[in-house]
């Protein structure tokens, strides 16, 4: 054992009054010669020790191999002693609608959309003719107007006159606001199948294109593009946007409507013989516009309907019975069935 300076324990001083003044001696072989004066002894440094991790499992952890049981032959489908009570009902196959985290609403298919449009179409062509009434009563009225100026009128004509705008003006007021129910449905339905047949997503959500088609001022913008994507989509929706004429034709007489309807309303709050003369002419010219507007919107959706269901006309195959043979064969009957049983 050294020192910490580096010297056997008898080279060091003890203290006083120990036997020697020293530390005892030690052996002279197991301490090294002591070093030369002015130089300081260093400490051999100990060789690193290397650790070898080794990883067991935790007692009781083992668990006993289960033995693997043979594969059982196929012996062929389940039979039953009687007919099971189980099993599907004897339905048509319908769309399900009851599954957690599917919509309520079943989604619209091609059907929908034609179904709307063939109910929206009556309402289009008796709102062209209430119009066209309502156009020939303002036209009557002001013509009346201007020959009223020298002359005393008939009260039975005027009394007509007033009744084919009154009339009409109702009946296209009512028939318009039904045609514009009618229209968003079908335009709701047609922009998603458009959708779903192309791959390509709607540009706008439902609730975007109604607050467009509604809002006044911003539908004179909004309408038009939305038949322009819906066109777009359900005819080439690899190409760039580009109206057709028969779309940009819409857009022009329903946006020239709005505005001569607000141009109507405002001249309508002057006073004044001139002003009410003038308020009878751009009435007709408003039921007028009325009139294209719904003829071109029943030309619209005919287009539009086309684009998404095309019909093969190598599947209707005009026929015509030129005669009845008297010794020919009765038609086979269909075979009866009891009630209940599957089809």
């Amino acid at each position: 054992m050294t020192s910490p300076g580096g010297y056997p324990p008898a080279a060091r001083p003890g203290p006083a009054g120990y036997p020697g003044h020293g530390y005892p001696a030690a052996h002279p072989a197991a301490y090294p010669p002591a070093p030369p004066a002015g130089v300081r002894p260093v400490a051999a440094r100990p060789a690193p020790q290397r650790l070898v991790w080794e990883a067991t499992p935790p007692p009781g952890t083992d668990r006993p191999a289960v033995a693997r049981r043979p594969a059982r032959p196929y012996t062929g489908p389940p039979a039953y002693r009687a007919v099971p009570r189980w099993g599907f009902p004897r339905l048509a196959w319908r769309q399900s609608t009851s599954v957690p985290g599917t919509p309520t609403r079943p989604a619209p298919t091609q059907q929908t959309v034609l179904s709307v449009a063939r109910a929206m179409l009556p309402v289009l062509w008796v709102l062209v003719l209430s119009c066209a009434v309502a156009t020939v009563g303002e036209v009557s009225r002001y013509t009346l107007l201007v020959l009223g100026r020298d002359r005393a009128l008939p009260g039975a004509l005027v009394a007509w006159s007033d009744g084919l705008v009154n009339v009409g003006s109702v009946v296209s007021l009512a028939l318009g606001l039904l045609a514009l129910v009618l229209g968003l449905r079908w335009l709701f339905a047609i922009r998603r199948v458009a959708a779903d047949l192309s791959g390509f997503a709607p540009a706008r959500p439902d609730w975007a294109v109604a607050l467009g088609m509604l809002l006044p001022g911003l539908n004179l913008f909004v309408a038009g593009s939305v038949l322009a994507e819906l066109e777009h989509t359900a005819g080439r929706p690899e190409h760039r946007v580009r109206p057709s004429r028969l779309v940009l034709a819409w857009w022009l007489v329903w946006a020239g409507g709005e505005v001569v309807a607000v141009l109507t309303v405002l001249l309508g709050l002057r006073a004044g013989v001139q002003a009410q003369a003038d308020g009878v002419l751009w009435h007709g010219v408003a039921d007028l516009l009325g009139v294209a507007l719904a003829v071109l919107t029943i030309r619209v959706i005919g287009s539009l309907d086309r684009m998404i269901a095309p019909s093969d006309p190598a599947a209707f195959r005009l026929t015509t019975v030129l005669r009845v043979a008297a010794d020919a064969p009765a038609p086979a009957a269909h075979p009866r069935r009891p009630i209940g049983s599957p089809r």
